[in-house]
């Protein structure tokens, strides 16, 4: 539910990207003619379980945003990093410290890398994280 509610706000957002979840990651050509940005789900880590009678934990989730950026005007990608900075901080506005309804914490940020970068495509994923509980009977 978590990686679904930050699709939908950064759906609603004004960013001038077309934004698609995870399965449409797995077809991404390189030669797409829209700049794109996919969230997925990208790990999870449980806390140990405190108490006696039932399983109670909290679970870190990590949430990836991929960027695929063209770099149209520059192919050798001199000017990628402006162009990908100016996006990152415009999606950045739209979900540091903003917590989904299905979760327990707002998102915070985690780390950014370089993927990818060839025909003229940046490829960049930023890693963001918030916490959910999950429990059950022992």
């Amino acid at each position: 539910m978590i990686i679904e509610d930050v699709l939908q706000r950064l759906q609603a957002a004004d960013l001038a990207l077309d934004v698609k979840g995870a399965a449409h990651l797995a077809g991404a050509q390189s030669d797409q003619l829209r700049d794109t940005v996919y969230v997925l789900s990208l790990d999870e880590t449980a806390a140990a379980n405190t108490l006696l009678n039932i399983v109670r934990q909290q679970v870190t989730l990590g949430v990836g945003v991929v960027f695929a950026l063209g770099n149209r005007r520059d192919r050798r990608g001199q000017g990628a990093q402006d162009e990908i900075n100016a996006r990152r901080e415009q999606v950045r506005r739209s979900l540091l410290g903003w917590q989904p309804d299905s979760a327990d914490d707002v998102l915070t940020y985690r780390r950014g890398r370089l993927l990818h970068m060839q025909d003229s495509v940046t490829w960049w994923q930023d890693e963001y994280e918030t916490q959910y509980m999950i429990s059950g009977g022992i």
